[in-house]
């Protein structure tokens, strides 16, 4: 049926089957980027950037089971980029090396059973336009029974750089966290999208994954401070499709400075918030349309902008 759920019905059925006695281990190496480009806020006639991009080398067992705790040492860089000279909108660029580490195994009620596992995979081999409505019901029935089953978290420490988009105010930051899915609040958020779209056969609303974590900053720039300080972090992202077609991604995430600088309003709490629709008209370009709201570290001005354009991604 579909290729996502085709992807996750693989990655189960590996889930499912016995270790070997001794595994083996190789190391994966992966590189993504998404490119989003559109109008800048200052000079409509120019165009500007939102980035995202990263380099990962994981350690992964040579039989693809995907039980148990992985490592990967990650490079990546996001922000947003306008190429003017006095930007007051969006103003963060961040750079950060990570080592990060996830755990997956099946959960308590175990895989599901071989013979169920077969079925499952008959049920993929059957087109989205052939499938009658008992055939979409009795899959999406396996994918929930499934989904039901495992277990799946994520931790990292980390280094990061942020600074404005000149370059020229900046700060050290160091951090340790762990995401993982919350459950049941994917299908609360898909009440209306649901309303609004029709959607293939054996789709499955993406959960909502959630990341917490705690920083040490060290300003580099007295505009943002002249001391360290900690700060907390919480980041939340969900998409989902509407109107049939069209992909909406969401992002939201919350610092809270404690014990932050006079220079920032002292201890306090700063969000931001993304959402963006994109059309795809190949495969790895669609249509953008974006709207962002919030304050961003290290100046923490707050700005509230929409955006047209076009992004591009590999993944």
């Amino acid at each position: 049926m579909s290729a996502r759920t085709g992807a996750l019905a693989a990655l189960l059925a590996l889930a499912a089957a016995a270790p070997a006695a001794a595994q083996e281990w190789t190391t994966i190496r992966d590189f993504s980027y998404q490119l989003d480009i559109r109008q800048p806020q200052q000079d409509s006639d120019k165009l500007g950037i939102d980035f995202q991009v990263a380099y990962a080398a994981s350690r992964t067992k040579t039989s693809g089971d995907p039980t148990g705790h992985r490592y990967a040492l990650v490079l990546s860089g996001k922000g947003f980029q306008d190429f003017a000279g006095d930007v007051s909108a969006l103003d963060n660029m961040t750079g950060q090396v990570a080592l990060r580490g996830r755990y997956y195994r099946a959960g308590p009620a175990g895989p599901l059973p071989p013979a169920v596992q077969q079925r499952w995979l008959e049920l993929l081999a059957v087109p989205d336009t052939e499938a009658t409505t008992a055939q979409s019901a009795e899959l999406d029935e396996l994918q929930r029974r499934a989904l039901a089953n495992r277990r799946f978290v994520s931790y990292d420490a980390h280094y990061s750089y942020e600074a404005t988009q000149d370059l020229e105010v900046g700060q050290h930051v160091f951090g340790a966290g762990a995401s993982g899915e919350l459950p049941g609040l994917h299908n609360l958020l898909d009440v209306i999208p649901a309303l609004l779209s029709t959607r293939p056969a054996g789709y499955r609303v993406q959960p909502v994954r959630a990341y917490l974590g705690i920083d040490e900053v060290s300003p580099q720039d007295s505009t943002v401070g002249t001391r360290a300080y900690p700060r907390a972090k919480v980041e939340a992202a969900w998409s989902t499709l509407v109107l049939g077609s069209l992909v909406l991604r969401t992002t939201w995430e919350g610092q809270f400075l404690i014990k932050g600088p006079a220079e920032l309003g002292g201890s306090g709490f700063h969000s931001f918030f993304q959402a963006w629709f994109n059309y795809p008209v190949s495969e790895n370009v669609s249509l953008l349309v974006k709207f962002a709201e919030g304050s961003l570290p290290p100046k923490y001005t707050r700005s509230s902008v929409g955006k047209l354009g076009f992004s591009i991604t590999l993944q």
